[in-house]
């Protein structure tokens, strides 16, 4: 992974989930890949837009019941504009698809990151 690379993902980051998000590239070479792959390579192509990108995200986590990344994911795509109403829709559509559980879980952690994040501002 190059500096270069890192220096974009970082960038990234700090743009996408906010200056204050924990996600770090300085522990060890399987975070510096990962993170630099995705936010260094990855959200940077073309073809997608971030708003995309973050729908896209958001429904993967959800429908993989991974809520530990869900919540900087939801603060990243309230950056972008999504609102809580919108990520509630989509929680209710894939609940069809998911099942209610895995759909409440994320409901649960979504509205936490938005109060969360509404009262760090």
């Amino acid at each position: 992974m190059t500096e270069a690379i890192l220096a974009d993902a970082r960038a990234t980051i700090a743009e996408y989930l906010g200056q204050s998000s924990d996600i770090s590239m300085d522990s060890d070479d399987y975070d510096k890949i990962t993170i630099g792959t995705l936010f260094g390579e990855i959200w940077s192509r073309p073809g997608l837009e971030w708003r995309e990108r973050s729908l896209i995200t958001l429904t993967t986590l959800i429908v993989q019941g991974h809520t530990d990344e869900l919540k900087h994911h939801v603060i990243g795509a309230k950056r972008l504009g999504l609102t809580l109403q919108q990520i509630e829709e989509i929680c209710l559509h894939l609940s069809c698809y998911v099942g209610f559980h895995v759909a409440k879980a994320a409901l649960k952690v979504a509205r936490a990151a938005f109060a969360e994040n509404d009262s760090q501002l």
